[in-house]
């Protein structure tokens, strides 16, 4: 429960931050340009499908082209005493 806790509030403060720092429609990050998703009137439930796969495809396309490099890193102290 703790550990849910401080990921929410980490993920809350990192959405704030960013709303707040963020004056040009340019430099927004991908949970500010979610948040737009949700307004008075309804929620637009394409439009944050969209920016939810968008903001998805880079990192899980880098993790799959560096995994070899990811696993030896995390490896590389095992064993060794």
């Amino acid at each position: 429960i703790a550990v849910s806790i401080y990921t929410f509030m980490g993920c809350w403060n990192e959405l704030f931050f960013a709303l707040v720092l963020t004056h040009s429609r340019n430099a927004q990050t991908v949970p500010v340009v979610a948040a737009m998703g949700v307004g008075e009137f309804g929620t637009q439930f394409g439009y944050l499908g969209v920016i939810t796969v968008v903001g998805t495809i880079i990192p899980v396309t880098m993790a799959l082209a560096l995994q070899k490099y990811i696993i030896s890193g995390l490896t590389l102290g095992w064993g060794k005493r």
